[in-house]
């Protein structure tokens, strides 16, 4: 369980930073689309459609990693699940919002993995 809290710990932690990232996107492109000399008046509305789907990435990355650490020992299905989601969308954030400041996808892929590799059966310990 102490592997699976640890995973849960980094992988929240890489989708809090993609949800900050991403609603930060979209709040700045709403803001700046008047400005000439901004990027974000060159994107457009592209840049809120981006940020709002960097949002859905990094709520899912958040879901996957409660789901991960919530299900008890005999339903470790759940928990490879849940790590698939968190390294899927944390992968898929680096294109919609930059990852969550780029830490934010190094911390979902972490703990996706770390959380899906402590899913396994330890069979050392027969």
């Amino acid at each position: 369980m102490k592997d699976r809290s640890i995973a849960f710990y980094i992988a929240f932690t890489g989708g809090i930073l993609q949800v900050i990232a991403s609603a930060a996107l979209v709040l700045t492109a709403a803001t700046n689309t008047t400005s000439s000399t901004s990027i974000y008046a060159f994107l457009g509305w592209n840049a809120q459609l981006m940020g709002s789907i960097g949002l859905a990435f990094g709520l899912l990355v958040l879901a996957g990693a409660i789901l991960s650490v919530r299900a008890p020992y005999g339903r470790n299905s759940k928990t490879v699940i849940g790590s698939a989601v968190v390294i899927i969308f944390s992968l898929l954030s680096v294109f919609s919002s930059g990852g969550g400041f780029i830490i934010g996808f190094i911390l979902g892929v972490l703990g996706g993995g770390l959380g899906y590799v402590s899913s396994k059966p330890d069979y050392s310990a027969s």
